[in-house]
């Protein structure tokens, strides 16, 4: 076979082709330098070691050092910058003598130096800047590569700086880098994605706290004020009636017939009780998991732990019986109608005297727990099982009122649990507000036989998991689990999470199921507990619990979903809903009504289109929907078991009897002071008589009476009348009774509270 000189040739220019390719295609196509490092070697010299240089997807090296002194170019009185830069050249080395043939037939030859080697050199020289006080460096040709600058004094070197932005970056380190990239990324996106709904809530927490503790402290100075005013110092006794609680009021009187909550109010002439509804069962807006009311959503990966480190005995540890308590979720209220009148005493539920969480979100025969409150500064402080303060909030304006809980849950109604077997607990760190939908659990080994109890809960102030706050509890069954590395992903009734709040996963079986940990250092804004002898044991440093969270992702950041319709025989004037609700602070729940033969729908917060009675139409009957509105990350719940929605109509009279009140001394001049608030004298009639002797059915009116009218902030007309009553004789004790009637029910006042004393 025929050999052509060229085919040796074409072998290297192959191979060549074949780099410069791989170089530009997966490196760079731009000028980058790799080694080349420039290193202070005397008081005046530099040494800069090989390197390589990348231009245009082409190599050129440079293997041997360059020394450099700089002795004869040092600066006479200031300073300057010279740059190291390197260049590419493409050159013939490496002569070598060889025969070349000069006559085939008589074989004669002669000898020629020819290149051997066409190389890529890379040259390094050094490129010197002006002198000057400040220098600067030298400007260079795009041709060359600047690879460091060294800044010279009237000395010798004083600093090098390698110019790092033109190496080229190894890939192994891009990829060490990107990996961290990607698990930063797992981790921080879900949070990050969230910042609006953070920030939304932030902002309306800032709006919220204006000065209303500022305003209710001065409400409260205030009234002592007034109350010391009116209240003569040679009184033989005296009371005083806010009518935020029952104390004083005997609703069990055959006479007494009306409502007492922030005043005495005229009672429902008619009225019915429902449950919310959803029309539209189907409505694929919307889910229903365990009788709450979710906007449609998917599951998503929150948080992840799950690189197996090695594995845990649950049943290892101390088997015992488990007490838990598990709260539920707070309430929110909204009353709407014209009877909704403003009552001046709502400042009072500060001073901690009544019980504002028994009174406001009471349903029918419950049994609220009372816990005492701490006040700090005249501000009412309660607390739950947790030790977490549970604080409120409510809004007063004419025609509506709406009350909240702040803490998505209390503990006024628990739900009790007794479970039996080993347990252990991981704790973590919440960083932002999610509905946590379900947790993802590693088993390594599993026992035949024995389910598996799953639950969250809060932490105690100590960062132990606290049995007493059980806030979500399910039972994983045997034939759900899965081995590892296979996940078993644990279906929860969903659960809010608040951000910057510690929680716990509890695992509590009897069985002999192993679960997969974590090195200590993967995980580190938990702890992993177990129970030794009846209680956690210092938290375990070393592992943690495998597990994966997952939230709930929102398809909508609006949703609106429509409950069956209200109706009452003879019209409807006031809506009382009071539902189990968790609306955090960057979502809104708001109710709207259309009332029959209107095309409308009217929102409950809109006062300035109250649309019940308008116009003297008292409807029948009224279309009723809810609006959920927050983003994809964080929207409003609303539990639609167990709720109760109120529609009435108020009755045009009313009668109050107070229980009886005791003198120390016997008196023949008794005063009752009353305020009537949101009163018309054009349509209102409001009295007060006296009742004394035995049964006290002996009834006296008073001898006289002087007043005081005004009106408030909301444009409501308020009277404060004085009753005097002279009595033939000296009395002990005696029961006040109030009247009042109106001539429509679409026009209501309340009495907002009642001080007496005899002198």
């Amino acid at each position: 076979m025929d050999v052509d000189p060229e085919d040796h040739n074409n072998l290297q220019a192959y191979a060549q082709d074949a780099l410069d390719h791989v170089v530009a295609d997966t490196l760079t196509t731009a000028q980058r330098y790799a080694g080349f490092l420039v290193s202070k070697t005397a008081i005046t010299s530099v040494t800069v070691a090989g390197g390589r240089l990348y231009s245009g997807g082409k190599r050129f090296g440079k293997p041997a050092i360059t020394v450099q002194d700089f002795i004869t170019s040092l600066p006479i009185a200031g300073k300057k910058i010279v740059s190291v830069v390197v260049w590419g050249q493409e050159v013939d080395t490496n002569q070598t003598p060889r025969e070349f043939l000069l006559n085939e037939e008589t074989g004669a030859s002669e000898p020629r130096s020819v290149a051997m080697t066409k190389a890529r050199i890379a040259n390094v020289q050094f490129a010197s800047g002006t002198e000057a006080p400040d220098p600067t460096p030298p400007i260079i040709d795009v041709g060359y590569t600047r690879v460091a600058n060294i800044t010279l004094s009237t000395t010798g070197v004083e600093k090098i700086e390698m110019i790092v932005a033109n190496s080229v970056e190894n890939l192994d380190y891009i990829g060490d880098r990107t990996d961290s990239l990607e698990l930063f990324e797992a981790e921080a996106k879900p949070k990050i994605s969230t910042l609006s709904s953070d920030l939304a809530k932030l902002a309306n927490q800032l709006k919220a706290t204006a000065s209303q503790g500022l305003l209710e402290r001065m409400l409260q100075r205030l009234a002592v004020i007034e109350f010391k005013d009116q209240i003569p110092q040679n009184a033989v006794d005296s009371y005083a009636d806010y009518f935020l609680g029952q104390q004083y009021v005997n609703l069990t009187h055959p006479l007494s017939h009306c409502k007492v909550g922030e005043g005495v109010r005229f009672p429902d002439y008619n009225a019915t009780d429902s449950q919310l509804q959803i029309f539209d069962p189907l409505n694929p807006k919307v889910m229903i998991k365990g009788g709450v009311m979710f906007p449609a959503y998917d599951r998503q990966i929150w948080q992840a732990n799950n690189r197996y480190a090695s594995e845990a005995q649950v049943a290892g540890y101390s088997y015992q019986s488990f007490q838990m308590v598990e709260k539920t979720m707070s309430r929110q209220r909204v009353r709407y109608g014209s009877e909704f009148t403003v009552c001046t005493n709502n400042a009072f539920w500060a001073t901690g005297t009544y019980d504002y969480f028994t009174q406001t979100f009471k349903r029918g025969d419950e049994t609220f727990k009372v816990s005492d409150p701490l006040v700090i500064d005249n501000q009412v402080i309660n607390f739950d099982a947790a030790g977490n303060a549970i604080n409120h909030s409510y809004l007063r304006l004419k025609q509506i009122f709406v009350d909240s809980v702040d803490e998505p849950y209390w503990d006024k109604v628990t739900i009790p649990h007794t479970v039996n077997g080993a347990q252990v607990a991981e704790t973590f760190l919440q960083g932002q507000d999610i509905w946590l939908d379900a947790v993802g659990l590693y088993f390594t080994r599993l026992a035949n036989a024995g389910s598996m109890t799953v639950s969250i809960c809060e932490v105690t102030k100590f960062g132990t998991p606290n049995l007493n706050s059980i806030i979500s509890h399910t039972t994983l069954e045997r034939d759900k689990m899965q081995l590892y590395p296979a996940e078993t992903v644990v279906g929860l009734q969903p659960v809010f999470l608040q951000a910057g709040k510690r929680y716990a996963i509890l695992l509590t079986t009897a069985a002999d199921h192993w679960v997969g940990m974590t090195a200590g250092e993967d995980f580190t804004s938990g702890t992993f507990f177990y129970v030794l002898d009846g209680a956690y044991a210092q938290g375990d440093g070393t592992r943690d619990l495998m597990f994966n969270l997952y939230r709930a992702k929102f398809r909508q950041n609006r949703t609106v979903i429509e409950f069956s319709s209200l109706s009452l025989a003879g019209g409807m004037l006031s809506i009382d809903i009071n539902a189990d609700v968790i609306a955090p602070g960057s979502t809104q729940l708001t109710y709207e009504i259309q009332p029959q033969g209107s095309g409308t729908w009217y929102n409950l917060l809109d006062v300035n289109n109250y649309v019940l009675g308008k116009g003297g139409s008292i409807p029948v009957l009224s279309g009723f929907r809810a609006v959920m509105a927050g983003t994809v990350d964080m929207m409003p719940v609303v539990k639609i078991s167990g709720s109760s929605v109120r529609v009435s109509r108020p009755d045009v009279t009313r009668t109050e009897i107070s229980q009886p009140f005791t003198l120390p001394a016997a008196s023949a001049s008794i005063h009752v002071i009353e305020r009537y608030e949101g009163i018309d004298t054009n349509h209102h009639f409001a009295g007060v008589r006296l009742r004394t002797g035995a049964g006290y059915n002996t009834v006296v009116n008073p001898s006289a009476s002087t007043q005081e009218t005004g009106v408030d902030e909301l444009g409501q007309k308020w009277i404060e009348r004085h009753y005097v009553f002279g009595l033939g004789a000296a009395v002990a004790s005696y029961v006040v009774q109030h009247d009042a009637t109106t001539d429509t029910p679409l026009i209501t006042f309340h009495t907002a509270w009642m001080k007496t004393y005899g002198l």
